[in-house]
């Protein structure tokens, strides 16, 4: 039964992303959930991003320190995970991309947070923003 209620859309709410005006730079998106949720697996169209780090947090206080860059209150579930072969080229800059259980590591899937925030890696100027849409997140609300 744990196995099927792992495979459940997840309610969330994506707000809007933080990035500095100059390029290339590090963008930052946050995601919240209702209730503390055990993720399993999220999915996505990327959209100019060469890399990806997701952190995860328990504490809703750690959404709102000023210093983004902080990890006080933060695990890392998904580190510098490459989602184009060239960051200068447009060939792989809009592909969908899923991680799971294989691939989120520092309690996904068995710790529930109640927030997850994206660091979107961009080293070419050529791209005037970069991110990713059509978030999808599966996991297990707590009952």
């Amino acid at each position: 039964a744990g196995a099927a209620l792992s495979k459940a859309a997840v309610q969330h709410t994506v707000m809007e992303q933080v990035c500095p005006t100059r390029r290339p730079c590090i963008a930052t998106q946050d995601i919240t959930f209702p209730r503390p949720t055990q993720v399993s697996r999220i999915a996505f169209r990327n959209h100019y991003t060469a890399s990806i780090t997701i952190r995860a947090t328990q504490d809703r206080e750690a959404l709102h320190r000023k210093d983004r860059e902080s990890l006080e209150g933060w695990v890392t579930i998904l580190k510098h995970a490459k989602l184009m072969q060239d960051p200068h080229s447009e060939d792989t800059s809009q592909y969908w991309h899923s991680f799971g259980p294989d691939e989120l590591t520092g309690g996904a899937g068995e710790d529930a947070f109640v927030a997850l925030r994206m660091f979107f890696y961009q080293p070419s100027p050529s791209w005037s923003r970069c991110g990713v849409e059509g978030i999808r997140i599966w996991g297990v609300p707590p009952p």
